[in-house]
């Protein structure tokens, strides 16, 4: 990228989120989520847990899904995205006791060249409202294994 443009991609980028935050649209969209979310119940990490003096109340976890396992999912006309959102309520859901879970599942939010030439973050979250009832065992813990 050139020297007299280096700016220009991210500075075209901070407008049209200014634009867009002044707009109907955004008072529109706003006002679904709010409605949509209204009562979600419990927060599943609230921000009454504190970092202890000097320290930080962060952690980063990382896993794997099996390869078999992913092709069972295909195979029964699945997908793994919808899997581990399954997977996260059912877990969740049990934890906080709750019939209802929203996860944020961060989408990418470029639409243009010029947004996927430019380095930063640009990602949305997108709440997804998964009911999930605690009494009944979800169709996939029945499975079968298969090597």
């Amino acid at each position: 990228m050139a020297a007299s443009t280096a700016g220009r991609p991210v500075a075209s980028l901070v407008e049209a989120e200014a634009a867009y935050r002044g707009s109907a649209a955004f008072e529109e969209d706003r006002a679904f989520f709010r409605e949509t979310l209204a009562g979600v119940q419990p927060a599943l990490f609230p921000s009454a847990t504190v970092a202890p003096v000097g320290g930080q109340c962060r952690a980063r976890h990382t896993f794997t899904v099996d390869a078999g396992l992913v092709r069972r999912i295909r195979d029964a006309g699945g997908s793994p995205f919808a899997y581990l959102a399954a997977t996260f309520a059912a877990y969740f859901s049990r934890v906080h006791r709750t019939e209802e879970l929203v996860l944020g599942v961060p989408f990418r939010n470029r639409h243009t060249d010029a947004e996927l030439d430019t380095v930063g973050q640009l990602a949305n979250n997108l709440p997804l409202c998964v009911p999930a009832r605690s009494h009944r065992r979800p169709r996939w813990a029945r499975w079968p294994a298969q090597a």
